[in-house]
Protein backbone atom coordinates (compact mmCIF):
# COMPACT_ATOMS: atom_id res chain seq x y z
CA UNK A 1 0.00 0.00 0.00
CA UNK A 2 1.69 3.50 -0.70
CA UNK A 3 -0.25 5.16 1.83
CA UNK A 4 -2.43 7.14 -0.16
CA UNK A 5 -6.47 7.62 -0.24
CA UNK A 6 -7.60 8.90 -3.45
CA UNK A 7 -8.39 13.06 -2.31
CA UNK A 8 -5.16 13.23 -0.51
CA UNK A 9 -3.22 15.94 -0.98
CA UNK A 10 0.50 16.72 -0.11
CA UNK A 11 1.01 19.89 3.16
CA UNK A 12 4.53 19.82 2.38
CA UNK A 13 4.49 20.72 -1.50
CA UNK A 14 1.39 22.97 -0.48
CA UNK A 15 2.66 24.80 1.96
CA UNK A 16 5.86 24.69 -0.12
CA UNK A 17 4.30 26.84 -3.38
CA UNK A 18 2.32 28.87 -1.42
CA UNK A 19 5.50 30.18 0.75
CA UNK A 20 7.78 30.11 -2.20
CA UNK A 21 4.78 32.38 -4.55
CA UNK A 22 4.90 34.71 -1.06
CA UNK A 23 8.31 35.20 -0.52
CA UNK A 24 8.89 35.94 -4.50
CA UNK A 25 5.72 38.33 -4.63
CA UNK A 26 6.72 39.96 -1.74
CA UNK A 27 10.57 40.62 -2.68
CA UNK A 28 10.25 40.80 -6.26
CA UNK A 29 6.69 42.47 -6.33
CA UNK A 30 8.49 45.49 -4.81
CA UNK A 31 11.38 45.89 -6.62
CA UNK A 32 9.03 46.04 -9.87
CA UNK A 33 6.65 48.40 -8.55
CA UNK A 34 10.08 50.70 -7.67
CA UNK A 35 11.91 50.12 -11.23
CA UNK A 36 8.55 51.13 -12.75
CA UNK A 37 8.00 54.10 -10.72
CA UNK A 38 11.64 54.98 -11.14
CA UNK A 39 11.23 54.97 -15.50
CA UNK A 40 8.06 57.26 -14.45
CA UNK A 41 9.82 59.61 -12.30
CA UNK A 42 12.98 59.37 -15.32
CA UNK A 43 10.64 60.21 -17.58
CA UNK A 44 9.41 63.33 -16.02
CA UNK A 45 12.62 64.09 -15.13
CA UNK A 46 14.09 64.01 -19.01
CA UNK A 47 11.48 66.18 -19.95
CA UNK A 48 12.04 68.50 -17.58
CA UNK A 49 15.76 68.37 -18.72
CA UNK A 50 14.90 68.87 -22.33
CA UNK A 51 12.39 72.15 -21.23
CA UNK A 52 15.65 73.44 -19.24
CA UNK A 53 17.77 73.08 -22.56
CA UNK A 54 15.43 74.50 -25.20
CA UNK A 55 14.71 77.66 -22.42
CA UNK A 56 18.52 77.70 -22.18
CA UNK A 57 18.99 78.08 -25.85
CA UNK A 58 16.08 80.34 -26.51
CA UNK A 59 17.69 83.09 -23.73
CA UNK A 60 21.38 82.74 -25.11
CA UNK A 61 19.88 83.34 -28.74
CA UNK A 62 16.75 85.32 -28.89
CA UNK A 63 16.98 88.22 -26.78
CA UNK A 64 13.74 89.91 -25.01
CA UNK A 65 13.73 92.77 -27.85
CA UNK A 66 12.83 89.65 -29.96
CA UNK A 67 16.25 89.99 -32.17
CA UNK A 68 17.97 86.73 -32.44
CA UNK A 69 21.75 86.90 -31.87
CA UNK A 70 24.23 84.76 -32.80
CA UNK A 71 25.00 81.40 -31.03
CA UNK A 72 27.18 81.24 -27.90
CA UNK A 73 30.25 79.73 -28.62
CA UNK A 74 29.99 77.74 -24.89
CA UNK A 75 26.30 76.94 -26.20
CA UNK A 76 27.96 75.76 -29.52
CA UNK A 77 30.77 74.03 -27.57
CA UNK A 78 28.63 71.67 -25.90
CA UNK A 79 26.43 70.84 -28.57
CA UNK A 80 29.32 69.94 -29.97
CA UNK A 81 30.30 67.41 -27.96
CA UNK A 82 27.15 65.71 -27.80
CA UNK A 83 27.71 64.88 -31.22
CA UNK A 84 23.90 64.03 -32.37
CA UNK A 85 22.73 63.28 -29.18
CA UNK A 86 21.83 66.65 -28.43
CA UNK A 87 20.02 68.96 -30.81
CA UNK A 88 18.52 71.71 -31.21
CA UNK A 89 16.73 74.35 -33.44
CA UNK A 90 15.39 77.89 -33.78
CA UNK A 91 12.81 78.88 -36.18
CA UNK A 92 11.19 82.17 -37.12
CA UNK A 93 7.22 81.84 -37.53
CA UNK A 94 7.55 81.25 -41.23
CA UNK A 95 9.29 77.84 -40.23
CA UNK A 96 13.11 79.50 -41.40
CA UNK A 97 15.93 78.08 -39.48
CA UNK A 98 17.13 81.23 -37.09
CA UNK A 99 20.13 78.80 -35.71
CA UNK A 100 20.48 75.04 -35.08
CA UNK A 101 23.32 73.02 -33.39
CA UNK A 102 24.15 71.50 -36.63
CA UNK A 103 23.13 70.49 -40.32
CA UNK A 104 21.63 66.98 -38.46
CA UNK A 105 19.70 69.06 -36.39
CA UNK A 106 18.18 71.53 -39.17
CA UNK A 107 17.08 67.55 -41.32
CA UNK A 108 15.49 66.33 -38.37
CA UNK A 109 13.80 69.69 -36.52
CA UNK A 110 13.15 71.87 -39.08
CA UNK A 111 9.79 70.57 -41.39
CA UNK A 112 6.60 70.78 -39.44
CA UNK A 113 5.60 72.84 -36.80
CA UNK A 114 5.22 71.84 -32.97
CA UNK A 115 4.25 74.04 -29.80
CA UNK A 116 4.34 73.85 -25.79
CA UNK A 117 4.47 70.11 -26.20
CA UNK A 118 6.52 66.82 -26.03
CA UNK A 119 6.91 64.74 -29.98
CA UNK A 120 9.22 61.96 -31.28
CA UNK A 121 11.03 62.12 -34.24
CA UNK A 122 11.95 58.86 -35.89
CA UNK A 123 13.49 59.41 -39.39
CA UNK A 124 13.69 56.72 -41.97
CA UNK A 125 17.15 56.17 -41.73
CA UNK A 126 16.86 55.05 -38.36
CA UNK A 127 16.97 55.84 -34.81
CA UNK A 128 14.94 58.85 -32.52
CA UNK A 129 14.89 61.82 -30.68
CA UNK A 130 12.54 62.80 -28.42
CA UNK A 131 12.10 66.71 -28.86
CA UNK A 132 10.76 69.66 -26.72
CA UNK A 133 9.14 72.88 -28.33
CA UNK A 134 8.83 76.04 -26.42
CA UNK A 135 7.60 78.73 -28.00
CA UNK A 136 9.94 82.54 -27.37
CA UNK A 137 7.92 85.31 -28.55
CA UNK A 138 7.74 84.95 -32.20
CA UNK A 139 10.52 82.26 -32.71
CA UNK A 140 10.05 78.66 -31.82
CA UNK A 141 13.50 76.98 -29.85
CA UNK A 142 13.22 72.93 -30.34
CA UNK A 143 15.96 70.59 -27.96
CA UNK A 144 15.99 67.16 -28.54
CA UNK A 145 17.93 63.97 -27.55
CA UNK A 146 18.40 60.83 -28.29
CA UNK A 147 16.56 58.03 -27.36
CA UNK A 148 19.45 55.61 -28.04
CA UNK A 149 22.36 57.45 -26.32
CA UNK A 150 24.07 56.19 -23.63
CA UNK A 151 23.76 58.79 -21.68
CA UNK A 152 20.15 58.99 -21.58
CA UNK A 153 18.98 59.75 -18.00
CA UNK A 154 16.33 57.27 -18.07
CA UNK A 155 18.06 54.10 -19.69
CA UNK A 156 21.10 54.96 -17.34
CA UNK A 157 19.39 55.71 -13.76
CA UNK A 158 16.95 52.85 -14.37
CA UNK A 159 19.94 50.51 -15.26
CA UNK A 160 21.72 50.87 -12.63
CA UNK A 161 19.19 51.23 -9.95
CA UNK A 162 18.08 47.48 -11.35
CA UNK A 163 21.40 46.15 -11.35
CA UNK A 164 22.39 47.24 -7.57
CA UNK A 165 18.49 46.31 -6.82
CA UNK A 166 19.32 42.83 -8.35
CA UNK A 167 21.94 42.17 -6.38
CA UNK A 168 20.64 42.95 -3.19
CA UNK A 169 17.00 40.83 -3.85
CA UNK A 170 18.04 37.89 -5.64
CA UNK A 171 20.73 36.28 -2.42
CA UNK A 172 17.98 37.70 -0.33
CA UNK A 173 14.92 35.68 -2.52
CA UNK A 174 17.34 32.49 -2.15
CA UNK A 175 17.80 32.64 1.14
CA UNK A 176 14.56 32.86 1.88
CA UNK A 177 13.82 29.96 -0.51
CA UNK A 178 16.25 27.64 0.91
CA UNK A 179 15.15 28.52 4.74
CA UNK A 180 11.31 27.70 3.71
CA UNK A 181 12.74 24.65 2.35
CA UNK A 182 15.29 23.14 4.99
CA UNK A 183 12.09 24.48 7.46
CA UNK A 184 9.85 21.98 5.75
CA UNK A 185 12.39 19.61 4.98
CA UNK A 186 13.51 19.39 8.66
CA UNK A 187 9.91 19.33 10.38
CA UNK A 188 7.96 16.84 7.60
CA UNK A 189 11.25 14.63 8.26
CA UNK A 190 10.14 14.19 11.92
CA UNK A 191 6.79 13.89 11.03
CA UNK A 192 7.88 10.71 8.04
CA UNK A 193 10.01 9.39 11.35
CA UNK A 194 6.67 9.18 13.85
CA UNK A 195 5.17 7.64 10.76
CA UNK A 196 7.46 4.91 9.98
CA UNK A 197 6.78 4.31 13.86
CA UNK A 198 3.77 3.95 13.88
CA UNK A 199 3.42 1.68 10.82
CA UNK A 200 6.17 -0.64 12.77
CA UNK A 201 3.40 -1.37 14.96
CA UNK A 202 2.31 -4.65 15.09
CA UNK A 203 -0.28 -6.61 17.36
CA UNK A 204 1.95 -8.71 20.30
CA UNK A 205 4.49 -6.44 20.71
CA UNK A 206 4.84 -3.56 23.39
CA UNK A 207 4.21 -0.51 22.09
CA UNK A 208 6.67 1.92 22.18
CA UNK A 209 5.13 5.54 22.43
CA UNK A 210 5.72 7.23 19.30
CA UNK A 211 8.26 10.17 19.12
CA UNK A 212 7.11 13.73 19.98
CA UNK A 213 10.88 15.77 20.31
CA UNK A 214 10.36 18.36 18.06
CA UNK A 215 7.63 18.25 16.64
CA UNK A 216 5.84 21.24 16.80
CA UNK A 217 2.88 21.84 19.43
CA UNK A 218 -0.07 21.19 16.88
CA UNK A 219 1.43 17.86 15.35
CA UNK A 220 2.45 16.77 19.04
CA UNK A 221 -1.14 16.94 20.67
CA UNK A 222 -2.13 14.65 17.62
CA UNK A 223 0.52 12.17 18.28
CA UNK A 224 -0.42 12.21 21.97
CA UNK A 225 -3.78 11.32 21.20
CA UNK A 226 -2.52 8.21 19.05
CA UNK A 227 0.18 7.43 21.89
CA UNK A 228 -3.62 7.34 24.29
CA UNK A 229 -5.19 5.28 22.16
CA UNK A 230 -2.76 3.02 21.15
CA UNK A 231 -1.92 2.14 24.98
CA UNK A 232 -5.76 1.62 25.10
CA UNK A 233 -5.64 -0.84 22.69
CA UNK A 234 -2.87 -2.34 23.94
CA UNK A 235 -4.14 -3.07 27.13
CA UNK A 236 -7.05 -4.40 25.81
CA UNK A 237 -5.11 -6.40 23.49
CA UNK A 238 -3.29 -7.85 25.91
CA UNK A 239 -6.32 -8.66 28.18
CA UNK A 240 -8.00 -10.70 25.86
CA UNK A 241 -4.73 -12.45 25.29
CA UNK A 242 -4.89 -13.20 28.53
CA UNK A 243 -8.44 -14.38 28.96
CA UNK A 244 -7.79 -17.05 26.02
CA UNK A 245 -5.03 -18.48 27.48
CA UNK A 246 -6.23 -18.61 31.04
CA UNK A 247 -9.80 -19.92 29.31
CA UNK A 248 -7.91 -22.37 27.57
CA UNK A 249 -5.79 -24.03 30.51
CA UNK A 250 -8.78 -23.97 32.96
CA UNK A 251 -10.62 -25.99 29.94
CA UNK A 252 -8.59 -28.48 29.88
CA UNK A 253 -8.53 -30.38 33.05
CA UNK A 254 -12.34 -30.50 32.95
CA UNK A 255 -12.33 -31.54 28.96
CA UNK A 256 -9.72 -34.50 30.39
CA UNK A 257 -12.27 -35.43 32.81
CA UNK A 258 -15.02 -35.28 30.55
CA UNK A 259 -12.78 -37.26 27.72
CA UNK A 260 -12.39 -40.28 30.49
CA UNK A 261 -16.09 -40.51 31.04
CA UNK A 262 -16.70 -40.49 27.66
CA UNK A 263 -14.57 -43.29 27.03
CA UNK A 264 -15.97 -45.59 30.02
CA UNK A 265 -19.51 -45.50 28.42
CA UNK A 266 -20.60 -48.33 27.00
CA UNK A 267 -20.40 -49.01 22.38
CA UNK A 268 -22.80 -47.29 20.47
CA UNK A 269 -24.30 -44.39 18.98
CA UNK A 270 -24.42 -41.77 21.72
CA UNK A 271 -20.69 -42.15 22.92
CA UNK A 272 -19.27 -42.32 18.93
CA UNK A 273 -21.09 -38.78 18.78
CA UNK A 274 -20.21 -37.60 22.36
CA UNK A 275 -16.65 -38.70 21.89
CA UNK A 276 -16.31 -36.82 18.46
CA UNK A 277 -17.90 -33.55 20.20
CA UNK A 278 -14.90 -33.93 22.94
CA UNK A 279 -12.89 -33.97 20.27
CA UNK A 280 -13.58 -31.29 18.54
CA UNK A 281 -13.73 -29.44 21.76
CA UNK A 282 -10.16 -31.05 22.99
CA UNK A 283 -8.74 -29.78 19.47
CA UNK A 284 -10.49 -26.08 19.54
CA UNK A 285 -8.73 -25.59 23.35
CA UNK A 286 -5.42 -26.71 21.77
CA UNK A 287 -5.64 -24.70 18.91
CA UNK A 288 -6.42 -21.72 21.58
CA UNK A 289 -3.27 -22.12 23.49
CA UNK A 290 -1.95 -22.33 19.81
CA UNK A 291 -2.87 -19.06 18.84
CA UNK A 292 -2.19 -17.30 22.94
CA UNK A 293 1.50 -18.85 22.59
CA UNK A 294 2.30 -17.29 19.44
CA UNK A 295 0.35 -13.82 20.15
CA UNK A 296 2.65 -14.03 23.72
CA UNK A 297 5.84 -15.34 21.88
CA UNK A 298 6.25 -14.79 18.09
CA UNK A 299 8.14 -17.36 16.70
CA UNK A 300 11.81 -16.63 15.76
CA UNK A 301 13.04 -18.11 12.55
CA UNK A 302 16.53 -17.04 12.36
CA UNK A 303 17.28 -20.90 13.33
CA UNK A 304 18.66 -22.94 10.23
CA UNK A 305 16.57 -26.27 10.04
CA UNK A 306 16.38 -29.41 7.87
CA UNK A 307 12.60 -29.23 6.20
CA UNK A 308 13.09 -32.88 4.92
CA UNK A 309 13.54 -34.16 9.03
CA UNK A 310 10.57 -32.05 10.36
CA UNK A 311 8.45 -33.52 7.38
CA UNK A 312 9.34 -37.00 7.52
CA UNK A 313 8.73 -36.42 11.31
CA UNK A 314 5.37 -34.23 11.51
CA UNK A 315 4.02 -37.12 8.49
CA UNK A 316 5.13 -40.19 11.17
CA UNK A 317 3.33 -38.57 14.25
CA UNK A 318 0.23 -37.71 12.06
CA UNK A 319 -0.21 -41.16 10.35
CA UNK A 320 -2.16 -42.70 12.83
CA UNK A 321 -4.84 -40.35 12.86
CA UNK A 322 -5.52 -40.77 9.06
CA UNK A 323 -5.32 -44.58 9.27
CA UNK A 324 -7.58 -44.23 12.12
CA UNK A 325 -9.91 -42.66 9.47
CA UNK A 326 -9.88 -44.93 6.87
CA UNK A 327 -7.27 -42.11 4.70
CA UNK A 328 -4.11 -43.06 2.97
CA UNK A 329 -0.98 -40.23 3.54
CA UNK A 330 2.03 -39.82 1.15
CA UNK A 331 5.36 -37.96 1.44
CA UNK A 332 6.78 -36.86 -2.01
CA UNK A 333 10.28 -35.33 -1.20
CA UNK A 334 12.21 -34.27 -4.60
CA UNK A 335 16.30 -35.31 -3.93
CA UNK A 336 17.83 -37.28 -1.04
CA UNK A 337 20.16 -33.94 0.22
CA UNK A 338 18.90 -32.08 3.48
CA UNK A 339 16.31 -28.77 2.36
CA UNK A 340 17.98 -25.82 4.68
CA UNK A 341 15.65 -23.06 5.46
CA UNK A 342 15.63 -20.66 8.46
CA UNK A 343 12.50 -21.37 10.62
CA UNK A 344 11.65 -23.28 14.01
CA UNK A 345 11.75 -26.99 14.16
CA UNK A 346 8.13 -26.68 16.58
CA UNK A 347 6.67 -24.07 14.63
CA UNK A 348 7.25 -25.86 11.47
CA UNK A 349 5.56 -29.04 12.84
CA UNK A 350 2.30 -27.10 13.79
CA UNK A 351 2.35 -26.08 10.19
CA UNK A 352 1.95 -29.32 9.16
CA UNK A 353 0.39 -30.98 11.41
CA UNK A 354 -2.74 -28.03 10.99
CA UNK A 355 -2.33 -28.86 7.43
CA UNK A 356 -2.90 -32.14 7.49
CA UNK A 357 -5.71 -32.02 10.30
CA UNK A 358 -7.85 -29.34 7.84
CA UNK A 359 -7.35 -31.68 4.92
CA UNK A 360 -8.84 -34.45 6.81
CA UNK A 361 -11.86 -32.68 8.42
CA UNK A 362 -12.84 -30.81 5.01
CA UNK A 363 -12.53 -33.32 2.31
CA UNK A 364 -14.92 -36.70 2.43
CA UNK A 365 -12.35 -39.15 0.81
CA UNK A 366 -8.92 -39.54 -1.61
CA UNK A 367 -5.57 -39.60 -0.01
CA UNK A 368 -3.74 -36.70 1.45
CA UNK A 369 -0.39 -36.17 -0.26
CA UNK A 370 2.94 -33.90 0.85
CA UNK A 371 5.40 -32.89 -1.65
CA UNK A 372 8.08 -31.30 -0.88
CA UNK A 373 10.91 -29.59 -2.82
CA UNK A 374 14.27 -28.06 -2.81
CA UNK A 375 13.47 -24.18 -3.32
CA UNK A 376 11.98 -24.45 0.13
CA UNK A 377 8.43 -25.02 -0.37
CA UNK A 378 5.82 -27.92 0.28
CA UNK A 379 2.64 -28.65 -0.45
CA UNK A 380 -0.33 -30.42 1.29
CA UNK A 381 -3.11 -31.91 -1.09
CA UNK A 382 -6.10 -33.40 -1.09
CA UNK A 383 -8.78 -34.67 -3.73
CA UNK A 384 -11.73 -32.81 -1.83
CA UNK A 385 -14.64 -30.61 -2.72
CA UNK A 386 -12.01 -27.36 -3.38
CA UNK A 387 -12.53 -24.42 -1.65
CA UNK A 388 -15.13 -21.74 -3.28
CA UNK A 389 -13.34 -18.16 -4.61
CA UNK A 390 -15.00 -15.89 -2.39
CA UNK A 391 -13.91 -18.04 0.43
CA UNK A 392 -10.24 -18.18 -0.50
CA UNK A 393 -9.22 -14.38 0.69
CA UNK A 394 -10.66 -15.25 3.93
CA UNK A 395 -9.98 -19.13 4.80
CA UNK A 396 -6.42 -17.84 7.01
CA UNK A 397 -8.57 -15.48 9.46
CA UNK A 398 -9.45 -16.44 12.80
CA UNK A 399 -12.73 -18.28 13.14
CA UNK A 400 -13.69 -18.34 9.20
CA UNK A 401 -15.02 -21.89 8.53
CA UNK A 402 -16.58 -20.69 5.47
CA UNK A 403 -19.68 -22.52 3.86
CA UNK A 404 -18.63 -26.08 3.78
CA UNK A 405 -20.94 -28.84 4.99
CA UNK A 406 -17.44 -31.50 5.50
CA UNK A 407 -15.62 -31.22 9.03
CA UNK A 408 -16.15 -29.79 12.40
CA UNK A 409 -13.33 -27.54 12.30
CA UNK A 410 -13.35 -24.28 14.95
CA UNK A 411 -11.50 -21.62 11.85
CA UNK A 412 -8.33 -21.46 14.00
CA UNK A 413 -6.33 -24.27 12.23
CA UNK A 414 -5.42 -22.24 9.13
CA UNK A 415 -5.01 -18.61 10.95
CA UNK A 416 -2.81 -20.13 13.15
CA UNK A 417 -0.70 -21.37 10.37
CA UNK A 418 -0.56 -18.51 8.54
CA UNK A 419 0.49 -16.49 11.63
CA UNK A 420 3.31 -18.70 11.74
CA UNK A 421 4.53 -18.48 8.19
CA UNK A 422 4.10 -15.03 8.44
CA UNK A 423 6.45 -15.05 11.47
CA UNK A 424 8.62 -17.15 9.69
CA UNK A 425 8.74 -14.30 6.68
CA UNK A 426 7.55 -17.05 4.42
CA UNK A 427 4.06 -17.08 2.03
CA UNK A 428 0.77 -19.53 1.83
CA UNK A 429 -1.79 -19.25 -0.51
CA UNK A 430 -4.51 -22.07 -1.52
CA UNK A 431 -5.37 -22.96 -5.33
CA UNK A 432 -7.60 -25.74 -7.23
CA UNK A 433 -6.10 -28.76 -8.16
CA UNK A 434 -6.65 -30.35 -11.67
CA UNK A 435 -9.24 -32.69 -11.30
CA UNK A 436 -10.37 -31.48 -7.96
CA UNK A 437 -9.61 -30.54 -4.53
CA UNK A 438 -7.05 -28.00 -2.89
CA UNK A 439 -3.55 -27.22 -2.99
CA UNK A 440 -1.99 -25.89 0.36
CA UNK A 441 1.20 -24.34 -0.31
CA UNK A 442 3.85 -23.10 1.99
CA UNK A 443 7.22 -21.53 1.09
CA UNK A 444 9.90 -20.50 3.40
CA UNK A 445 13.28 -18.63 3.11
CA UNK A 446 16.42 -20.79 2.25
CA UNK A 447 18.86 -20.36 4.34
CA UNK A 448 22.33 -18.82 2.97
Amino acid sequence: MSGRSPGSWSLKRRLAIRLSLLAVVAILGPLGFTLLHTRGQIGNLTEMALQEQASTVARAVVSPDGVVRPVPTDVTAAYREGGDGYLFVVRDKAGRIMASSSPRAESLLGAGRKSGQLFLVAPVSGGSWLAYAHQQGDYQVIAAQDQMHEDVLADSVAWDFAEASLWLTLPLLLTVLGVVYLTLTVLFRRVDKVSAAAAALTPGERAEPLPVDGLPREVVSLVSAVNQAVARLSQAYDAEKRFTADAAHELRTPLAVLTARVEALASGEDRAALQGDVDRLNRVVEQLLQAARLDARPVDGAAVIDLRAVLVETVADVAPLAVRRGRDITLDIAGDNPIRVQGDTTALAVIVANLVDNALRHTPSGPIEIVADPEGAFSVLDRGPGVPEDEKRLLFERFQRGRRPLGSGSGLGLAIVRQIVEQLGGSIGVTDRPGGGSDFRVRLRLAP
